[in-house]
């Protein structure tokens, strides 16, 4: 049985157990649903952040996109979910990557009015900086 797209599912709406579960029954940590987001994307934008943080420990890819170019950063960004964005921030997300829409995380951050995030995410561009 393919466990993919229920564990998209389960990363938006089920508990942690559900995700565990799911992931020791075989379910591939890059599946993905039909606009190609993963399990990482959807419970970082959705604010899982006990999930997002399994899903990565379990070996996750921080820089899937989804079939609009978004990562688990923008998705965060977008949904102002600041735990999510500093755990993707400290797994060495690609924080300049873009969207099909050439804006970065901080872009999306900046224009969904998300100042928690922004702020974050200017931070640790700042950090980067030689």
């Amino acid at each position: 049985m393919e466990w993919g797209p229920a564990l998209v599912a389960a990363a938006l709406r089920g508990p942690l157990d559900v995700v565990l579960a799911l992931v020791r029954a075989g379910a591939k940590l890059e599946a993905t649903d039909q606009f190609g987001i993963t399990a990482l994307i959807r419970a970082a934008g959705s604010g899982k952040h006990d999930c997002a943080e399994f899903l990565l420990g379990a070996g996750a890819d921080v820089h899937a996109v989804d079939k609009f170019g978004n990562t688990a950063l923008h998705c965060a960004a977008r949904n102002g979910q600041l735990e999510c964005a500093r755990l993707l921030v400290a797994a060495r997300a690609d924080r300049a990557k873009k969207n099909k829409q050439g804006q970065t995380a901080l872009e999306v951050a900046r224009a969904k009015g998300q100042a928690e995030v922004a702020a974050l995410l200017e931070e640790a561009d700042a950090r980067a900086l030689p």
